[in-house]
């Protein structure tokens, strides 16, 4: 991951963190996924396409 892209990304990653706890702490049980084990794409930096098929199967697979 291009060091722009994964700083971009940091508020999505520590709100993944946030949000499980928040959940638990209501009850609610929950888990936290890597989007970056199952969304798949053309790798382009700062300009990627999302690969739908491949991301499809990657998700049946959780």
């Amino acid at each position: 991951m291009e060091l722009r892209s994964y700083v971009v990304s940091l508020g999505e990653r520590l709100s993944r963190i946030i949000m499980i706890q928040a959940l638990e702490a209501e009850g609610v049980r929950a888990f936290g996924i890597d989007v970056t084990d199952v969304i798949v794409t053309n790798s382009v930096p700062d300009d990627a396409t999302i690969e739908y098929n491949m991301t499809a199967r990657k998700l049946l697979e959780l």
